[in-house]
């Protein structure tokens, strides 16, 4: 976890989400119970967003050359997105678990989808988009930007 220590508040903030994701326990209450699991998952969606930040901001600052590219300062983000992952399967299945029982989550959709872009972000592209992944991958892409769901880069 080297690269959570370049980043002493996002460390902290890590810490504090790990350790709240491995003392959870769901009680006999669940709607009670469902309240303080959305505010786990908020916490890590914010997490989440301070990491994306980081790596947004690095890549600017490469893209317009105010800084150098660096594979250590790449690494440290890959490491940052790996830590953040490692907890995920667990909140997903307690997510499964409340929706199977009809709750309604709150930011369970923003948790999987940011879930499902650290997912793509650290599979490699050779097996990311292979074959029909590919095409899919493709034809969703070009269909978004065609109804103007595409976010542009400002650059």
């Amino acid at each position: 976890m080297a690269s959570v220590e370049k980043f002493p508040s996002v460390n902290r903030r890590m810490r504090s989400y790990q350790e709240e994701v491995e003392h959870w326990e769901t009680g006999d209450d669940l709607e009670i119970n469902r309240l303080d699991f959305e505010l786990l998952l908020r916490f890590g969606i914010s997490l989440f967003e301070t990491i994306n930040f980081i790596d947004e901001t690095w890549q600017l600052k490469v893209a317009t050359e105010e800084l150098d590219h660096s594979d250590e300062s790449q690494n440290d983000i890959v490491q940052l997105y790996e830590w953040w992952l490692r907890p995920c399967n667990s909140l997903l299945a307690e997510l499964k678990r409340f929706e199977d029982k009809d709750f309604v989550v709150t930011h369970a959709e923003a948790f999987r989808s940011a879930y499902r872009e650290v997912y793509g972000i650290l599979t490699p592209d050779e097996e990311f988009f292979s074959g029909e992944d590919l095409v899919t991958a493709r034809d969703k892409a070009i269909d978004e930007h065609e109804r103007g769901e595409c976010e542009s880069l400002g650059i």
